[in-house]
């Protein structure tokens, strides 16, 4: 019907707006112009919506919204690959059957409703009206994709005979089990980025933190944390970054230890004045950026 090949070229339409997928490697600042990466290995992306919408959502270091990630449970480096049971969490290096339950977690945090299973749906899915946490909406052919692209990253980051390796050798994936039903309830991913910006030297990045709501108010998300820097020592680094893009979060991250170093710059800095991160000047940072948090990491005492 004339209603069907409608929908099929909005479909196709929206698709070809999006512009280039995002790198399934790495954080990539997003912008209306699809800017330069601070990666190598990253293509750039197109942001969707008045404030940049999804589309770069789940590769941003972003706490979920009503995220409680005050626990104070510690991995030290011994043993970083072992897991720990700290109050009746479990919070160990995830395998490649997690990979379906870590993409509905972070999707549910990220976009608001739970992943479609196992990499099909109804094809429908794609042009129902969907909204994400913060009530920004958008159509399903984005939330198709987010899933799709962490799907394949995840399963990149977990197998060691990836090509992905070989431009990132050291990548972590941490996942929150909960013992008493097996279920993941939280997770955290970890690679190696240049700070702040090519051509720096790599050093640990920690992103796409997501703990499932129902789980909230444990301290998941600082015990994921954790994880990713004792596993930053393990590896022989005594530093760390992140991305923020909400105050609240980056002032949580602030208790951790975390200090504001870099933000985004704008189009023009960006595009015409080549400047891929500004020093930290809250008072010119504009609405819906992102901030680089650092973390100076302290040997543990024995």
């Amino acid at each position: 019907s004339m209603v069907a090949v409608h929908r099929f070229a909005l479909c196709a339409l929206l698709l070809l707006l999006q512009g280039p997928p995002c790198s399934s490697a790495a954080f990539v600042p997003c912008g209306p112009f699809a800017p330069r990466s601070l990666h190598p290995a990253a293509a750039s992306c197109r942001r969707v919506g008045p404030r940049g919408g999804p589309a770069c959502r789940g590769l941003y270091m972003q706490a979920p919204s009503g995220a409680d990630v005050r626990g104070q449970g510690q991995l030290t480096s011994e043993g970083v690959a072992d897991a720990r049971v700290i109050d009746e969490v479990v919070v160990r290096p995830a395998t490649s059957g997690d990979i379906d339950n870590i993409v509905a977690v972070s999707m549910d945090c990220f976009y608001g409703q739970r992943a479609l299973g196992g990499g099909s749906g109804d094809w429908m899915d794609l042009i129902k009206a969907f909204e994400n946490p913060e009530g920004e909406p958008y159509v399903g052919v984005e939330y198709r994709a987010q899933r799709d692209r962490l799907f394949r990253r995840l399963a990149d980051e977990m197998s060691t005979t990836h090509p992905f390796h070989a431009v990132a050798p050291k990548t972590a994936v941490f996942a929150a089990e909960d013992p008493l039903t097996g279920a993941v309830v939280g997770a955290v991913e970890m690679i190696l980025l240049p700070y702040p910006a090519l051509p720096s030297p790599e050093v640990p990045y920690l992103f796409n933190l997501c703990v499932d709501k129902r789980n909230r108010a444990r301290g998941l998300g600082r015990r994921l944390v954790d994880a990713c820097e004792a596993q930053a020592r393990e590896w022989g680094f005594q530093e760390l970054f992140l991305h923020v893009e909400r105050e609240p979060v980056q002032e949580l991250y602030n208790k951790y230890g975390y200090s504001a170093t870099h933000q985004q710059p704008t189009w023009i800095q960006l595009n015409l004045q080549h400047k891929l991160v500004l020093p930290y000047e809250a008072k010119t940072r504009f609405e819906g950026s992102w901030v680089m948090m650092h973390k100076k990491l302290e040997t543990p005492t024995e």
